[in-house]
């Protein structure tokens, strides 16, 4: 079992969970949380919460990625300078604004795609114009070196990292790293496969250490499987064309299906039954693919009403109770989402700009 070395840099864990401040913004459209969601329906007698979008800060005449979001309301991705294509990895947020994160001696770009509660981030920079390093920053903003080939996806708050491992076989297995790399391997019916046709790729981990990623028996044959500690990988519904997109700390799993034309559409799996498709936004050929899910089952992605382009669509909330809707946007510009904390905060873009969809309490 290969190890990755880590530069010591000193990364002091240390517990901040920051209180969010939802303030008001009149003008703004709301969408309304359904009474029967956790996250709103203890809210007192007289009074409801609306879903409201803010605009937050960004260098001017960038280009904003959004990847993650925490319980405090940070977000976390990458930007690239006004006609520039090299991406560099960032931090933004209502409270703390906008900044670059740190990079590496001898990178020239890279992207944040995980921060815990703790406020440790997690991503790839690439160094030497081609080796790319899978690092760790924390909350004091220092950056550390986790190794060559190693390109994380996920950070809990036990500080497990999920992610996938460049081999020499050249195919990338499901890896969880925690001091050191651990191959998650491939699901049982992977056995006697032609690794270079075979893999599985984490997409997510859970605070349980629980790994989600997308197992592919051949190139276009996928399935969405989940790794656990004591029992490795279970492949869920074993129908091809599912991709893995996250899962929560009560096992419910979101990702997106395929159908014969290659539509994608999201699609839910609950604790326990079926798998549950989200639905669209109509319109013609219409499609929705899952950016996020949170503990309460909320699932956050983008739709379009034309299959093959983003016409018509824009960012959705979808709960098992109130099914699909669209997220409130600003003067009619389009949207999309990326992630979404336990707070049922949404991380994402309006008109080209970083953006986040609060709760606000409103009277009734």
């Amino acid at each position: 079992m290969s190890k990755i070395k880590v530069r010591p840099v000193g990364l002091a864990v240390t517990l901040a969970l920051g209180a969010v401040l939802v303030a008001c913004h009149d003008s703004s459209p709301t969408l309304t949380e359904p009474a029967s969601r956790a996250p709103s329906a203890n809210i007192g007698p007289g009074s409801s919460k609306e879903l409201v979008p803010f605009l937050l800060d960004a260098p001017p005449g960038a280009q904003v990625f959004p990847r993650a979001i925490n319980i405090a309301g940070s977000i976390v991705g990458s930007y690239n300078s006004a006609g520039s294509g090299v991406t560099y990895p960032a931090e933004w947020s209502r409270k703390n604004g906008f900044h670059a994160l740190a990079l590496l001696p001898g990178a020239s770009s890279g992207v944040a795609v995980s921060i815990n509660s703790e406020g440790t981030i997690v991503g790839t920079e690439i160094v030497s114009e081609s080796e790319t390093h899978g690092v760790i920053w924390s909350r004091q903003g220092r950056v550390a070196d986790l190794g060559t080939s190693f390109f994380p996806i996920g950070i809990n708050e036990r500080g497990q990292i999920a992610g996938t491992h460049a081999t020499a076989a050249s195919f990338q297995p499901a890896i969880l790293w925690h001091g050191r790399i651990q191959d998650l391997g491939n699901p049982p019916q992977f056995a006697g496969c032609n690794p270079l046709l075979c893999e599985t790729r984490a997409a997510a981990i859970n605070q349980k250490g629980e790994v989600i990623g997308t197992a592919s028996l051949e190139a276009f044959d996928l399935h969405v499987a989940v790794w656990r500690p004591r029992s490795g990988w279970t492949i869920y519904q074993p129908l091809n064309r599912n991709e893995a997109v996250g899962i929560n700390d009560f096992d419910d799993l979101v990702g997106t299906n395929f159908d014969s034309l290659d539509r994608p559409i999201a699609r839910f799996w609950p604790r326990a039954g079926n798998p549950i498709d989200v639905g669209t936004l109509g319109g013609e050929r219409a499609t929705s693919v899952a950016r996020g899910l949170n503990d309460f089952g909320v699932v956050v992605g983008n739709a379009s009403q034309i299959f093959g382009s983003g016409a018509g669509g824009g960012a959705f909330r979808w709960t098992r109770a109130g099914g699909i809707e669209r997220l409130p946007t600003i003067d009619g510009l389009g949207t999309s989402a990326a992630a979404i904390n336990d707070l049922g905060e949404i991380a994402g873009v309006i008109g080209g700009r970083p953006a986040i969809w609060t709760w606000r309490l409103t009277p009734r």
